[in-house]
């Protein structure tokens, strides 16, 4: 093989500049046309730049593997900005977030709203629901079913309970049909 290396060898604080005074959108262009490009640091890289945009036809990863240590992709501008994590797979999992050791913590300033066309679905070992206004759980499809159930057998209970002082602290409203209550 045959190698060209251009380098600043001397130590210190050296640089290798490569400039350009052009104006086109590849002023300065790299391309490795046959094979690929690798650029190691031993102090990080900086890329900065009005827009980046990183595109690769197969399977790619952004990855950091030292311990405790972090992944920040963030849109701090402020305004209308938003973040958006994206996919065109037609797969049950088209996106994936896996914690294969720990938690995953959603916060937000104000309402979080998720919406399925096939149906939510979520297990866990415990699962709590808490919200500090007023909150339903609706189905609002005719002729569809909520199913509140524990189906677990053994010694246990289906707790309805309210704090509420009013005479109709705990309401039950068929609005257009019967109450039905069996006991074994």
């Amino acid at each position: 093989p045959i190698y060209l290396t251009v380098s600043a060898v001397g130590g210190g604080a050296q640089k290798l500049n490569v400039t350009s005074d052009g104006t086109g959108v590849d002023a300065i262009h790299m391309n490795a046309s046959a094979g690929g490009i690798d650029i190691d640091a031993t102090a990080g890289v900086t890329v900065d730049a009005t827009t980046v945009s990183i595109d690769g036809t197969d399977d790619s990863n952004m990855t950091v593997n030292g311990a405790g240590k972090n992944l920040t992709v963030s849109a701090i501008g402020g305004g209308a900005q938003k973040l958006n994590v994206t996919s065109a797979g037609t797969g049950t999992d088209a996106i994936h977030m896996n914690a294969s050791a720990g938690g995953i913590d959603i916060d937000s300033a104000s309402t979080i709203d998720i919406d399925a066309t096939a149906g939510i679905t979520v297990d866990a070992t415990t699962v709590s629901i808490d919200g500090t206004d007023d909150s339903n759980m609706t189905v609002n499809g005719a002729g569809k079913n909520l199913t509140v159930s524990a189906v677990g057998g053994g010694a246990q209970k289906l707790n309805v309970t309210s704090a509420g002082t009013g005479a109709d602290a705990i309401h039950m409203n068929a609005s257009a049909g019967g109450i039905d209550i069996d006991s074994a």
